[in-house]
């Protein structure tokens, strides 16, 4: 996935927030897709490579989603997985926080969110969940089936 953004749960929410915006402002486009990446350790771009079926993921992507606008959906995001607010408006972010073993093997402090802006914000969620099945053998772990997929059952 090409990336246009980059961001920790270390990045203060106002630097982030204004980077998310002025990004969507000097593009004309409000959302797109994110990626969520699991066992980032630090500036030194090392990654947890997670099993899947046809070969380790090199990133350890548990999701990747959608939004119609960064600066809504990919805040709920951010805070649902604040430990200090009571959100629970994201499916992914629900299921991390409820589960203490995937908590402990990939810490909140070792994700990294990349942002890809799309003026084609389902398609591009569709043809990026459909590669990552072609390469992997299967979706990222926090994902349903993608949109009018047929082999969804």
């Amino acid at each position: 996935m090409e990336i246009d953004l980059v961001t920790t749960l270390d990045e203060k929410p106002p630097i982030r927030w204004y980077r998310i915006d002025g990004e969507a402002k000097k593009r004309g486009i409000a959302g797109g897709i994110y990626r969520v990446d699991a066992g980032f350790a630090g500036s030194d771009e090392r990654y947890q490579a997670v099993p899947r079926l046809l070969k380790p993921d090199p990133l350890g992507r548990p999701y990747i989603g959608r939004a119609d606008a960064f600066t809504m959906r990919f805040i709920e995001l951010m805070k649902a997985l604040n430990p200090d607010l009571l959100s629970d408006n994201h499916g992914f972010a629900r299921s991390y926080t409820s589960l203490s073993a995937v908590r402990a093997r990939f810490p909140l402090d070792e994700l990294r969110f990349t942002l890809r802006f799309s003026e084609r914000s389902v398609q591009a969620e569709a043809e990026e969940l459909k590669a990552y099945r072609a390469e992997y053998g299967e979706l990222p772990p926090f994902n349903g089936a993608p949109p009018g997929d047929p082999t969804a059952t």
